[in-house]
C-alpha cells in the first residue's frame, strides 16, 4: 500500500492506493473466492458480531477508564436498506476502529483483525472468550465488493474520533474524519449497490440470507423496512373551516332512571361578530348552547358535561385581551365533516434471530418446548419430534450435536439426487453448508438437526471444510450418536412403533452399509411364520431356533401375502422363517449376510442346511439312490427347458406342491428379479435384461402324486407328449414362486388346450385326461392308483 504525495481536494483526506498485488489479489476475491453474491451479508454480519464480542471483552478495560460505552445487554446489530439511495448499511456499536486499524486491516488484504484479537487474548489466557469470534482469513470484508462499487466504512472506537474510510473497489480508498456520527462507538458500513442488485434492498431477501447464515448470530439483528400507513385526517366541506373539535360518543350516566344514549355535544362554530363587550358575547354564547342542548336531548345532560363546556367557553374568552371578530357557535353536524386518509411513511425494526442456539446449553436446561421450537425452526417441520439427542463430543475437533428424528418421513427421502440438507453445519455459530453428503450416509437422511463447531478447518470463503478428516470424523462420530438415538426410541415401544412404520427402510439400508454391526440388525422387525401377529427381532429368533440349527431362515417378497402363501413355506412348517416382504429387504440382503455368527439363508434360494438333513445317517445313500432313479428324467426335462433353467434336482418334500423354482445361491431372487425388471427402460437395455435374469433351479418333490405320473409317463416313453406339458409345469411353478412369465398368450393357449382335455377325458382317453385335468389342478381320483 502506498500514499499519494498529491495534495488531496479536502485538506483532512487522505488518499491511498493499493499495490498492484494487492490489487490483483483483491480481483480474485470479488470474482472467484466466493460461489454466491448472497455470502456477502453473512460475512459483513460476522465482522459486526465480531466487533460486539470485542467490545464485550475489553468492556471493563473501557469502563475503568471512564470512557463512554454502551452496556453489553444492548450490542445489536442493525440492516437498514434505502430503497431510494440504493444503499445498504450493516450498524453495530462494537468496538469500532481507529484509523490506525482501518489502515491495517482495511488497507491490507488478508490481515484478520479478529484472528489477532484472538491471538491477544490467548495469551492473556482468556480461552473462554475465543469461541464465539468468528473471523480469520481477513478477507471477509471484501466480499462487501460482490454487489456494491463504492463502500463507505464510518467508524468510532472508544479511544479514538470518528473516520470515514471509502473505496470503489480496485483503484484504491480515503480517510478523513466523520463530520457526526450517531453512536458512541461502532460502525456503519454503506453499501452503495451497483446495478441490478436491488433485490438486496427488499425484506423478503435480507430476511432469508439472515434466517439461512447469521439466524444464531449471539446478538440481536434488527432489519429495518419502511411502511406506509393510513391514517384519518378531517377535509374541508364547502368551503367551510371546520375546528378540530369532534366528540365521538358521550355515554351518560342513568337520568332519572334511564340512560341517555350517544349523547354529543359537537364541534361549535362561531360567525364573525363584531363588538367590544365580551360579556356579551359570553351570554350569547351561553344562550345558544342553552338552545341546541334542549332542541337535541331531552331532559337534563350531566352536570359535569356542562361544567365542562362552560369551563373551555370561559378560557376562551378569557385569553382574548382585546375585542376581536369572534365566530359565532353553530351546531355541526355529523354530515358536514367528511373523514378522510392521509399516508404516512414509518421505519419498522424486525428482530430477525429471535432463535437462539440451544446446542451450547446444558441438556437438562434445556426444555422440550425449546427443542420442539428449535426443531421447527431448522426443519420447517410443523409437527414435534419423535427424539432429540443432544451432545458435546471432545477431542482434537470438538463439536456439539443437536439431532431430531422426526415423525414422519418425508416423501422423497430416498429420491435420486435428492440433497441431503437435513443437517446444518455451523462453525462460530454461522451457517457454513448442509450439503454434507459425504458425511452423512443415505440411510441417514430422514435426521435433522444442527452441528456445530469453533475448531472446525474451512476454505477461505468458508463454504466447504478444508480436507477430508474434519468429514470423516463427523460422519464416525454422527453414524454413532443416530445409532444411539435410534436404540433410546427402541426403548419405548410404542414410539418404535411409529418410527418404524416411517423408517424401517432407512434401517435396513443402514444394516447393508455396516454389514459387520449386529447393533444395526437389532433394531430390525419382521413378521415370521411363528408370529404372524406381532413383529420380532433377530435376537427373539435366534433365542427360538431349532438345537443344531446353523442359519436363519428368511423368505423375500414384494407382498405380505405373496410371502406367507409362499409355496417354499410347505417344507419348512417345523421351522421359523422370518418374512421379508418389502423390496428393500432384497437390497439389504446384498450385503446382510450374517448375524451373531449364524448365516442368513433364504428359503427359495440353494444352500438350505436342515436339521433332520444332518441327523439323518443314511441320508446320503437314500439321496444318491433318488437321485439315480430320477436322473434321466431331470436330464429330460433340463433339455426342454433348455437356458430357462441353470439345472434340475429332486427333494422330498410335503407332496402338496409338485415343484419350486429356487435360484442358485448367488443369484437374484423371483422379488429382485422383478425388481430389476421394473426399472424404466429395462425392457430396451440388455445389461438390465442380463441382470435381471436370475439363474434358476427346477426343484422337483419326488413325494409329489404330479411329479410320480410325469416320472410314469417319462419311463413309459412316451416323450413327445411329455414334452408339452413340461413346459406347462415349468411355468405354472414360475407364477407360483413369484416369477413373470415371459409369453403369456403361450401360456394362456396351452392351458386352454389342457383344459380342454381334461374334458375330453369323459369320453375315452382317460389316461391322457386324468394327467392333463392334474395339471390344471383338478381333483382325479384315479392318480392314486399310481401309489
Amino acid at each position: 500500500m502506498t500514499q499519494e504525495n498529491t495534495q488531496p481536494e479536502n485538506q483532512n483526506q487522505e488518499h491511498h492506493k493499493y499495490d498492484v498485488e494487492v490489487q490483483s489479489l483483491l480481483s480474485i476475491i470479488i470474482n472467484s473466492v466466493y460461489s454466491s453474491k448472497e455470502y456477502f451479508l453473512r460475512e459483513l454480519i460476522s465482522n459486526a458480531s465480531d466487533a460486539c464480542d470485542k467490545l464485550k471483552s475489553s468492556w471493563a478495560d473501557f469502563n475503568a477508564q471512564n470512557l463512554p460505552i454502551d452496556s453489553p445487554s444492548s450490542l445489536c446489530i442493525h440492516i437498514i436498506p434505502n430503497q431510494h439511495n440504493k444503499t445498504l448499511i450493516i450498524q453495530d456499536n462494537g468496538i469500532g476502529m481507529s484509523k490506525s486499524n482501518l489502515l491495517s486491516f482495511l488497507g491490507v488484504i488478508a490481515n484478520s483483525g479478529t484472528k489477532k484479537f484472538k491471538e491477544a487474548l490467548a495469551q492473556q489466557g482468556k480461552k473462554a472468550d475465543v469461541g464465539t469470534l468468528i473471523g480469520q482469513f481477513g478477507v471477509g470484508f471484501y466480499s462487501a465488493f460482490l454487489v456494491a462499487d463504492t463502500v463507505q466504512v464510518i467508524t468510532k472506537h472508544p479511544q479514538d474520533t470518528a473516520y470515514v474510510w471509502e473505496s470503489s473497489g480496485l483503484s484504491g480508498f480515503t480517510i478523513q474524519p466523520a463530520p457526526t456520527f450517531p453512536l458512541s462507538h461502532g460502525t456503519q458500513l454503506i453499501l452503495h449497490l451497483k446495478e441490478g442488485e436491488s433485490e438486496y434492498l427488499t425484506k423478503s431477501k435480507l430476511e432469508s440470507i439472515i434466517k439461512k447464515y447469521s439466524m444464531f448470530i449471539e446478538y440481536p439483528i434488527y432489519l429495518h423496512e419502511e411502511v406506509e400507513e393510513e391514517v384519518d385526517i378531517v377535509e374541508e366541506v364547502e368551503g367551510e373551516k371546520v375546528e378540530a373539535e369532534k366528540v365521538d360518543e358521550v355515554e351518560g350516566e342513568k337520568v332519572e332512571g334511564e340512560k341517555v344514549e350517544d349523547e354529543k355535544v359537537e364541534a361549535e362554530k362561531v360567525d364573525e361578530v363584531e363588538g367590544e363587550k365580551i360579556e356579551e358575547i359570553k351570554d350569547e354564547i351561553k344562550e345558544e348552547i342553552q338552545e341546541e342542548i334542549k332542541e337535541e336531548v331531552e331532559g337534563e345532560i350531566q352536570e359535569e358535561v356542562k361544567e365542562e363546556l362552560k369551563d373551555e367557553i370561559q378560557e376562551e374568552v378569557k385569553e382574548e385581551d382585546t375585542p376581536t371578530i369572534q365566530p359565532t357557535i353553530q351546531p355541526t353536524t355529523q354530515s358536514s365533516i367528511q373523514p378522510s386518509k392521509k399516508t404516512v411513511k414509518s421505519i419498522k425494526q424486525h428482530h430477525v434471530n429471535k432463535d437462539k442456539p440451544i446446542w451450547t446449553r446444558d441438556p437438562k436446561e434445556v426444555t422440550q418446548e425449546e427443542y420442539s421450537q428449535f426443531y421447527k425452526t431448522i426443519s420447517g417441520d410443523w409437527e414435534e419430534p419423535l427424539m432429540v439427542k443432544h451432545c458435546y463430543l471432545e477431542g482434537l475437533v470438538s463439536f456439539y450435536m443437536v439431532l431430531f428424528i422426526p415423525k414422519r418421513s418425508r416423501f422423497n427421502m430416498f429420491e435420486k439426487g435428492n440433497k441431503k440438507d437435513s443437517i446444518k453445519l455451523y462453525v462460530q455459530n454461522v451457517f457454513v453448508t448442509d450439503d454434507l453428503e459425504d458425511a452423512v450416509p443415505d440411510w441417514m437422511s430422514f435426521v435433522s438437526g444442527v452441528i456445530c463447531s469453533n475448531d472446525l478447518p474451512m476454505n477461505v470463503s468458508r463454504e466447504f471444510l478444508q480436507g477430508k478428516n474434519a468429514l470423516k470424523m463427523i460422519k464416525r462420530s454422527l453414524g454413532k450418536k443416530v445409532l444411539e438415538l435410534i436404540e433410546d426410541v427402541a426403548r419405548d415401544e410404542e414410539k418404535y412403533k411409529i418410527f418404524y412404520k416411517e423408517f424401517s427402510a432407512a434401517l435396513k439400508l443402514a444394516v447393508r452399509e455396516n454389514e459387520s454391526s449386529d447393533r444395526h440388525a437389532n433394531l430390525l422387525r419382521y413378521y415370521s411364520t411363528k408370529s404372524e401377529d406381532k413383529m420380532t427381532d433377530f435376537k427373539g429368533y435366534v433365542s427360538r431356533m431349532k438345537e443344531g440349527q446353523k442359519q436363519i431362515y428368511v423368505l423375500t417378497g414384494l407382498s405380505k401375502e405373496e410371502v406367507t402363501r409362499s409355496p417354499f413355506l410347505s417344507r419348512f412348517s417345523d421351522y421359523e422363517v422370518l418374512l421379508m416382504h418389502e423390496a428393500v429387504d432384497e437390497v439389504m440382503l446384498q450385503g446382510f449376510k450374517k448375524y451373531n455368527n449364524y448365516d442368513i439363508q433364504r428359503i427359495n434360494a440353494e444352500g438350505v442346511e436342515l436339521v433332520e438333513d444332518s441327523k439323518d445317517g443314511n441320508g446320503k445313500e437314500n439321496k444318491e439312490e433318488e437321485r439315480k432313479e430320477f436322473e434321466g428324467l431331470c436330464s429330460f426335462i433340463k433339455e426342454v427347458l433348455s437356458n430357462s433353467v441353470e439345472k434340475v434336482i429332486i427333494s422330498k418334500g410335503t407332496g402338496v406342491i409338485p415343484c419350486v423354482i429356487s435360484t442358485t445361491k448367488w443369484s437374484h431372487s423371483a422379488a429382485m428379479e422383478n425388481i430389476i425388471r421394473s426399472q424404466p427402460g429395462a425392457e430396451n437395455n440388455q445389461f438390465l435384461k442380463l441382470m435381471g435374469t436370475s439363474k434358476k433351479i427346477l426343484e422337483l418333490d419326488i413325494n409329489s402324486a404330479l411329479i410320480k405320473k410325469v416320472k410314469q409317463v417319462y419311463d413309459e416313453g412316451n416323450k413327445s407328449m411329455l414334452k408339452g406339458y413340461v413346459n406347462i409345469i415349468f411355468e405354472n411353478a414360475l407364477i407360483g414362486c413369484g416369477y413373470k412369465i415371459d409369453d403369456c398368450s403361450d401360456y394362456s393357449n396351452k392351458m386352454f388346450s389342457c383344459i380342454e382335455r381334461a374334458f375330453m377325458s369323459e369320453a375315452g382317453n382317460k389316461n391322457e385326461g386324468v394327467f392333463c385335468g392334474d395339471v390344471c389342478g383338478d381333483k382325479v381320483e384315479e392318480l392314486n392308483d399310481v401309489e
